[in-house]
């Protein structure tokens, strides 16, 4: 096994919140260019987006919906 797969299997046992936190450090060492602005720009979308919900300009639709939704085109997919 390589060290790379071994240390993988090894982060994998970890609990969710430290696998978190280690891929946020990862993201983080990579440096890339923009990364910043990316987020900066992920937030402001995320203040609209609330905004738009709160305001009653969007509907929400529940999880069990969505769900039901995907699955019917999944199976409408799979059939053609």
């Amino acid at each position: 096994m390589s060290p790379i797969r071994k240390l993988m299997k090894e982060v994998l046992q970890r609990p969710a919140k430290q696998r978190a936190e280690m891929a946020k450090e990862l993201i983080a060492s990579l440096d890339v260019p923009g990364a910043l602005r990316t987020e900066k720009e992920w937030h402001k979308e995320i203040q609209r987006r609330i905004k738009e919900v709160e305001s009653g300009q969007v509907k929400m639709i529940p999880w069990s919906q969505v769900r039901k939704d995907v699955v019917h085109m999944i199976r409408r997919q799979r059939a053609h």
